[in-house]
């Protein structure tokens, strides 16, 4: 969740933009999981509050894990 990519996948599914699959490997990974993660958030979740990771996304992100990674 703390990965450029990964938050570029949360904005990039919120704003509606098309997925961009020309990344490396693992960036492409990070920035997948961010798209999934952003898809089954609510909209009004943050990421980090205060600069640190919210506890409540983090939480889902507990609670979700199996659908968002391989």
């Amino acid at each position: 969740m703390r990965s450029q990519e990964f938050r570029q996948g949360v904005a990039d599914v919120r704003e509606g933009k098309r997925p961009q699959f020309d990344k490396g490997d693992w960036q492409l990974l990070l920035y997948e999981q961010g798209r999934l993660w952003g898809t089954i958030a609510p909209r009004s979740m943050l990421l980090t509050v205060n600069g640190k990771p919210n506890p409540a996304a983090v939480d889902l992100w507990e609670r979700e894990r199996e659908a968002i990674t391989p």
